[in-house]
């Protein structure tokens, strides 16, 4: 039995790679955000043969990034996959004394997820877990607006 240590969004994750039983060879991981840092899982993402890494509708985006312990917008981008579009970003800003908040919006395939967290720090000294602000997601959804500009003659 060989294990292999790898680190991965601040967590330890040990991989046990090669277990035998019956002849037969078992790959068995313990850690949620492995699949998109190894690039053999990555593959098998792209083909769809692991569900719901290909195309993420929102109930599960939300699921992902609120059963994480993030601070950031940054932390959020590490592991919402390459395929999920972020459409806007640096919504609702809110600024505080030594950091502001935003909201970035992605585009799934069944709807949007807006996701709120730090996402400019204003001292030199802090980091994104000094700000007590947690990374949330939740449901949003697409407003049409309309304006008007002058006309070229």
């Amino acid at each position: 039995m060989e294990f292999y240590y790898t680190k991965y969004s601040n967590k330890d994750v040990v991989i046990n790679r090669f277990m035998r039983f019956n002849k037969k060879e078992y790959l068995i991981v313990d850690g949620y955000n492995i699949i998109n840092a190894w690039d053999e899982l990555k593959e098998l993402a792209k083909k769809k043969e692991i569900k719901g890494y290909s195309k993420m509708k929102k109930e599960e985006l939300i699921e992902l990034i609120n059963n994480e312990y993030l601070y950031s917008i940054w932390d959020a981008e590490e592991i919402i996959p390459k395929e999920v579009k972020c459409v806007a970003t640096d919504l609702e800003i809110d600024r505080h004394r030594w950091y502001s908040t935003c909201v970035n919006v992605y585009a799934c395939e069944d709807g949007y997820v807006g996701v709120f967290g730090v996402n400019d720090l204003y001292s030199e000294g802090m980091d994104c877990s000094d700000c007590d602000c947690h990374c949330k997601a939740s449901e949003y959804e697409e407003v049409t607006t309309i304006t008007y500009k002058p006309k070229k003659v």
